[in-house]
């Protein structure tokens, strides 16, 4: 008798610039899962701030990246150091969350930041059409659902990773 092949966990690499809010994504993503029945054939992983955990786990198999960005200082110089890390494991971007956007109600420095990431993904040969989700890791943590961007943040994020995996198939 043969065993069942175990589901295949695909590892999603959640990086971006330190406290940018890497982490309270991660944490507010498996709390909104706990309180669904969806079962995720992904797993995230944050990205490590040691440099030696960092080329293991960019080097180990991953299935793609989302590059956290905080909306009030834009990118910074590690999210240049791992998007180029990313480029040259050949690690695909799923999306880019621009975060922290209950803390900015300046439109155009929202329109500024999010050109300065689209400009950052093309400088590192990533596509200018990578989905944007704009929201607040914090607020999707202590949401309810519907809320404008905390859950309907983490609602995008999954369909783009979910999207994003089934057309690697």
């Amino acid at each position: 008798m043969t065993k069942p092949e175990a589901a295949t966990v695909n590892k999603v690499l959640v990086m971006g610039h330190s406290n940018h809010g890497k982490s309270t994504l991660i944490s507010a993503f498996d709390r909104y899962m706990g309180y669904h029945s969806a079962s995720p054939n992904f797993e995230l992983k944050e990205y490590p701030k040691d440099s030696n955990s960092a080329d293991s786990v960019i080097n180990g198999t991953l299935a793609g990246a989302i590059l956290v960005c905080d909306i009030a200082t834009g990118p910074e110089e590690q999210t240049r150091e791992h998007l180029k890390l990313c480029q040259n494991a050949g690690v695909p971007i799923i999306a880019v969350l621009l975060n922290k956007l209950d803390m900015v109600e300046d439109h155009e420095l929202r329109e500024q930041v999010e050109m300065e990431a689209v400009a950052i993904l093309e400088e590192f040969d990533y596509s200018s059409k990578t989905p944007m989700i704009l929201g607040s890791a914090l607020n999707a943590g202590d949401s309810q659902d519907g809320d404008e961007w905390g859950s309907a943040l983490i609602t995008k994020l999954y369909g783009e990773i979910k999207q994003f995996l089934a057309s690697q198939k």
